[in-house]
């Protein structure tokens, strides 16, 4: 009888038995290493807290060596020179019409980094929106970092960020924004 267990005192025949394995849909411990397909382990998860501001950012596109254009009126979050284009990040209601963007997106601001490197911090928060497939755009600076998720994805993105073990807060000076962290 190989394979199983035979005590020639009982009676009955005893298969060894393994504990049930998770169910592979479950998510990860909030301190368990994070892996993403393709992209490597991105070390422990920290929870870190953040914050989703008002408003409707644009990820506007524009030829290269564009300068900065006078509608955006020194308010935005990003300015980007490329060799293919300039990329500006910035509220909606700046972006007139005839610029080409991308808009819907909705802003996660970084309020507290529980002690990680910024590349650190962007691996904590990427790792689980790339995992649920969600697009994002990284805006770090000297305000801190922050991210830019689809407003249709918002919801799927606060649920993976906190299931991540990072902690959603009440924004608390709403008037504040966009000089808080916006470059003017």
């Amino acid at each position: 009888m190989s394979g199983l267990n035979h005590n020639p005192s009982a009676s009955a025949v005893t298969h060894p038995v393994s504990p049930p394995a998770p169910p592979t849909d479950a998510p990860e411990p909030v301190n368990a290493p994070l892996h993403h397909p393709g992209l490597g382990q991105a070390g422990p998860i920290h929870s870190c807290r953040f914050e989703q501001l008002p408003g409707e950012f644009t990820a506007c596109s524009l030829p290269p060596g564009t300068a900065l254009p006078e509608w955006l009126g020194g308010a935005f979050l990003s300015f980007c020179h490329g060799a293919a284009e300039t990329t500006i990040l910035c509220a909606t209601e700046r972006v007139p019409d005839h610029v080409t963007g991308n808009r819907d997106w909705q802003l996660l601001h970084v309020t507290e980094s529980a002690g990680l490197s910024p590349g650190q911090l962007i691996a904590a928060f990427i790792f689980p929106l790339k995992a649920r497939h969600i697009d994002v755009i990284t805006a770090a600076g000297s305000h801190g970092i922050c991210f830019l998720v689809r407003r249709h994805a918002l919801p799927t993105a606060l649920m993976a960020l906190q299931e991540a073990g990072h902690k959603l807060v009440a924004r608390t000076v709403i008037e504040s924004f966009p000089v808080a962290f916006l470059a003017t």
